[in-house]
């Protein structure tokens, strides 16, 4: 799975799951509200979703950790298969 692939997909489904999601945005000033907006939910989590930054750094890593794994498993693979006499 390339690095794309997997931040698009494990990444955002893992801080949906972990996280607050929302669909209301409030702007304020001076605790008064001076702007609201509301977003259509879709399917899955709302359109935006409060995690913390540590956790999102954690998932990141652990997506790069499985993807640098991944490389190294196929490259071993590659370099065994060069080294194979020809039939």
């Amino acid at each position: 799975m390339c690095w794309r692939s997997w931040t698009s997909s494990v990444v955002p489904s893992r801080s949906g799951n972990e996280g607050i999601t929302w669909s209301v945005a409030h702007t304020y000033v001076r605790n008064r509200v001076i702007r609201s907006a509301e977003y259509p939910r879709g399917l899955g989590f709302g359109p935006f979703v409060n995690i913390s930054q540590h956790r999102i750094e954690q998932v990141l890593v652990e997506a790069a950790e499985a993807i640098r794994s991944a490389i190294c498993v196929g490259a071993r693979r590659l370099l065994r298969w060069l080294r194979t006499p020809a039939a």
